[in-house]
């Protein structure tokens, strides 16, 4: 015997395939027992169309469905890290950011984007980078970030870049996450 909820919505879906031929695709639970079916049914006639009948077919999808329940729970997991460690790194006062194995922007943390004044969704749209003093023989940013992906080791770099309209002297690193072709 299927769950009483799932009983009577069997019985609404195949009224409906008997009253209309409408077909349908309906996930039971069967009742004290750990097992879960997918019933599909549908119209059909025999060849001239003389005898019709209706086909009501049954599948075990209870390993199916307990594994789709470990990765939505995984996911779940995962996604609760995400958002723990996105508002830990939005926390930090200074900047932060992660390249793909392009070198483009692909997150920057709050501080990054009140550095340049502009939302961090739009700059990782732009690619906008921080700006640094054209004096010496500085390396952009992204030249930094590929420069640390292709060897394998973190880039740094001591220069201006202008915060708010003021000149600031900092240490820029460009680091390769080991194991990926990411770099921060």
């Amino acid at each position: 015997a299927l769950e009483t909820g799932d009983s009577a919505a069997l019985e609404g879906q195949f009224l409906a395939l008997e009253q209309e031929g409408k077909p349908f695709s309906l996930k039971v639970r069967v009742e004290g027992k750990n097992l879960i079916l997918r019933l599909r049914g549908a119209a059909g006639a025999a060849i001239g169309g003389t005898d019709k009948f209706r086909i009501l077919w049954a599948e075990d999808i209870s390993e199916e469905d307990d594994t789709l329940a470990s990765l939505r729970r995984d996911r779940e997991s995962a996604q609760q890290q995400l958002d723990f460690i996105q508002t830990a790194l939005d926390l930090h006062p200074l900047p932060v950011w992660l390249r793909d194995s392009t070198a483009d922007l692909i997150w920057v943390n709050k501080a990054y984007g009140l550095m340049l004044n502009c939302d961090p969704m739009a700059i990782r749209e732009n690619q906008v980078e921080i700006a640094i003093s054209q004096k010496g023989q500085g390396r952009s940013p992204k030249e930094m970030a590929r420069d640390a992906l292709s060897e394998g080791k973190p880039q740094t770099h001591r220069t201006h870049i202008i915060v708010g309209g003021k000149r600031r002297w900092v240490e820029l690193s460009e680091t390769p996450v080991p194991g990926t072709s990411k770099s921060m």
